[in-house]
């Protein structure tokens, strides 16, 4: 049982990437401190956005209430209004139930993960039996065990992140990949923008703005965590589909972040640092490392120190339990920044360190 922990700092610039309800961005109590956050689902959405321009079609899922017409897309030769009925009763044969195609309302009562391969395997079912599921009192009954067989798929963004379907747990799958909220190194400092519109077309008796709104934001160094189960992934996606489909993970968790406000704030600020650890064992969050929030001086900045911190307590950590399961480190960071006990684990490139992850997974 081998697990990849990927460990990353980044300094995001004033932004206001994932809301709360209130509209501002989200935060958390750790270490005794308001931190800035980033939630975890924020955080895997993105991944699945960016996986969708890494990876090919067909092998990915589509997360939606629709899923009637994900399957119904594929039966193109047919007419529409059929193929909705069709794909609607093979869901309702698996047991989702599904609202009624004949008023306009083909969608099931939450958001579903459906593969694109079980949007096939459905298709090919609804071709198979389309005279049975078309018919004005199709036997359900009889395709109960062939619909649950087609809801069996090995999407890779489902393997790692998983999904739930509440009227048929059967078909759940747990996730191979963990995602901690991304927390601020330091206290957070909340600020607020106030800003004002001009009606272009007002007339000259009419003074001052014609909206006025506040919005909030903050700067924050992230530190973000997640952890990949690879046998698990493996078993769900098979070795070579891993092989192929793990240096597209690595970049999308490294790179990708939720698009909040961003073009209102532009905050596209890359990782300072990246540290991938594969091992045998349970996997190891350094997230307590920030404990005690870090402090800027006049010799280092937040990143600087906050990588001192990180790799401070990752020695502790390796002192105290050892790391005979650890099968490579790698670490890549921005050139000025000194990484200590990880200089032999440096590698100059993303690429570099991607390509190492690789050869030992």
């Amino acid at each position: 049982m081998a697990f990849l922990e990927l460990h990353i700092l980044q300094n995001v610039a004033p932004a206001n990437l994932n809301r709360d309800d209130t509209g501002n961005p989200k935060d958390a109590m750790f270490g005794g401190v308001r931190r800035a956050r980033i939630s975890s689902q924020a955080l895997k959405r993105a991944m699945r956005l960016a996986l969708r321009d890494a990876l090919p079609p067909g092998e990915l899922s589509t997360r939606t209430k629709r899923v009637s017409e994900l399957v119904a897309d594929r039966l193109a030769e047919h007419p529409r209004t059929e193929s909705l009925v069709a794909a609607s009763r093979l869901f309702e044969a698996a047991g989702i139930v599904v609202g009624d195609t004949k008023k306009g309302d083909a969608e099931t009562k939450y958001l579903i993960l459906l593969g694109d391969d079980e949007a096939d395997a459905l298709a090919a079912l609804a071709r198979e039996h389309w005279d049975a599921l078309t018919a004005a009192k199709p036997d359900l009954g009889a395709m109960r065990g062939p619909a649950r067989a087609a809801l069996r798929s090995s999407a890779v963004d489902l393997a790692l992140f998983g999904r739930m379907v509440a009227d048929l747990p059967e078909v759940g799958v747990d996730g191979a990949c963990s995602v901690a909220h991304a927390i601020s190194t330091h206290r957070l400092a909340a600020e607020f923008d106030y800003f004002t519109a001009l009606d272009e077309l007002a007339r000259a008796e009419e003074t001052g703005a014609a909206m006025i709104e506040s919005t909030g934001f903050n700067s924050a160094t992230f530190y973000r965590y997640l952890a990949i189960d690879l046998g698990e992934l493996e078993q769900r996606v098979g070795a070579e589909r891993l092989k192929t489909a793990l240096p597209a993970i690595i970049r999308a968790a490294v790179l990708a972040l939720p698009t909040g406000k961003q073009h209102a704030f532009a905050a596209h600020n890359p990782p300072s640092f990246v540290l991938a650890v594969v091992r045998d064992g349970a996997p190891v969050s350094l997230a307590n490392a920030f404990v005690a929030p870090v402090r800027q001086t006049e010799q280092r900045d937040l990143v600087r120190a906050s990588v001192d911190a990180l790799v401070a307590y990752r020695d502790s950590v390796a002192a105290m339990y050892g790391d005979a399961d650890v099968r490579t480190t790698a670490a890549v960071a921005l050139g000025e920044i000194e990484l200590g006990s990880l200089e032999a684990n440096r590698v100059p490139t993303l690429d570099a360190l991607v390509a190492s992850v690789a050869a030992a997974a």
